[in-house]
């Protein structure tokens, strides 16, 4: 092939950059992380709330979200809003997984970037209490993608940016607040704004919670255990691996212990099947109560 036949650079870069979206793999997805640079997200999805204006009702801990009382339009529909509703709140989600916040710096708390499996996206973290929520979210088996800074909840008079979002595995989403403790509660505005936040968000069926940095985790056991597996997630599993667990769990059900897959995914190397195990406890494939000491004998579940 010729000198002029042969793609540009800035060709090849494309072509690869299309490929690695259309076929997102764990293998190469550190790589693609350290080089995507830290552009800002695209355009905001938002999303106008609506509810009929003379059904008012306090808020019942037993009632479930009534549909009929509530409706969803996005604001780029062409349509307009009825005359009999009235808005509630506006929803501003990143549409592809980014913080929507980015500020690092000039705070009196820890600001950072941390690379997620779960979110294939470069996490903006603003506090130690958030970013251990993450880590604990990384090794939990019902949390299927997570976000930070990445929802904003604004209503006449106010806004709330909820610190983490969690798609569960029943396509459920849950919003966290994260605070060091209940002193970080005493501004009144503030508990204005959660309560707002909290209350729109019930009626539109999203759970929410704060939480506070002390209830994160259960003990220091379970702190050790989340950032050990945790920073598996990247490691290395190979097809042979992934079939060989598929084969244990069709062949021996889906119940097991940590010692029996370790020496199953590498039976002449402890410490790498140990990692990939961890691994494959951070890409949902292997679920395990990290709240007590992991050995041998431990109980996992194969999915």
């Amino acid at each position: 092939m010729s000198g002029e036949d042969q793609p540009s650079a800035a060709a090849v870069a494309r072509r690869a950059a299309a490929s690695a979206a259309n076929y997102p793999s764990f293998t190469g997805l550190q790589t693609r992380l350290r080089r995507r640079t830290l552009e800002k997200p695209r355009t905001p999805v938002s999303q106008l709330i609506l509810r009929d204006p003379w059904r008012e009702r306090v808020r019942d801990e037993t009632e479930l979200p009534d549909a009929s009382r509530m409706r969803v339009r996005s604001l780029v529909e062409e349509n307009p809003v009825d005359d009999e509703l009235v808005a509630m709140a506006t929803f501003v989600r990143s549409p592809d997984g980014r913080s929507l916040t980015t500020f690092n710096g000039g705070k009196a708390h820890v600001n950072g970037f941390m690379a997620c499996p779960k979110s294939h996206r470069l996490l903006h973290y603003q506090g130690t209490g958030q970013e251990s929520l993450v880590l604990r979210e990384q090794t939990s088996w019902r949390t299927v993608a997570i976000a930070t800074e990445a929802f904003i909840v604004r209503w006449n008079g106010g806004e709330h940016r909820p610190d983490v979002q969690l798609t569960l595995s029943d396509g459920s989403m849950r919003l966290i607040e994260v605070k060091r403790d209940e002193r970080d509660l005493a501004n009144p505005r503030l508990r204005r704004n959660i309560a707002m936040a909290s209350e729109i968000l019930r009626r539109s069926d999203i759970g929410y919670e704060v939480v506070f940095a002390g209830e994160i985790f259960a003990n220091a056991r379970h702190r050790r255990n989340v950032a050990l597996f945790a920073s598996r997630g990247f490691a290395h599993v190979s097809k042979r691996q992934s079939d060989r667990l598929s084969e244990r769990a069709a062949g021996g059900g889906s119940a097991g212990t940590y010692g029996e897959l370790v020496e199953l995914m590498s039976p002449r190397d402890a410490l790498g099947g140990a990692a990939v195990v961890q691994s494959l406890v951070v890409r949902r494939r292997i679920e395990i109560d990290l709240a007590q000491r992991v050995t041998a004998d431990t109980p996992v579940t194969i999915h």
